[in-house]
């Protein structure tokens, strides 16, 4: 009397993809992989920047700076215990905290 212990397996070949979705995705990977080297390599190409220490003696209200921001018109904004200092690059502009409390006033 023969029993069968476990299925019967055919001679049929069997491929099997350790990742069966990989080739649908790999044009769209690559794609990504092209357009962020290209970032990097822009951003790799940029320029030295050229920074320039400010004092009091170019103008500044005082050496201490809170803040640093440039607002959308290329301006320059720096926070002081004072007030606001503007520059374009060329000039420094103060907005001077009024110790009445009204609004700051630009010029000195």
């Amino acid at each position: 009397m023969d029993r069968a212990i476990g299925p019967r397996l055919s001679a049929v070949a069997v491929r099997v993809l350790p990742f069966p979705d990989v080739p649908s995705r790999f044009p769209i990977l690559l794609l990504v992989a092209f357009v962020l080297l290209g970032v990097l390599a822009d951003t790799a190409q940029a320029g030295p920047v050229a920074l320039r220490k400010l004092a009091v003696d170019d103008g500044l209200s005082q050496n201490h700076v809170s803040a640093v921001i440039q607002g959308p018109d290329g301006y320059v904004w720096f926070a002081t215990a004072e007030g606001l200092d503007r520059t374009d690059g060329y000039d420094i502009e103060r907005f001077a905290v009024d110790p009445d409390g009204d609004q700051g006033t630009g010029g000195e």
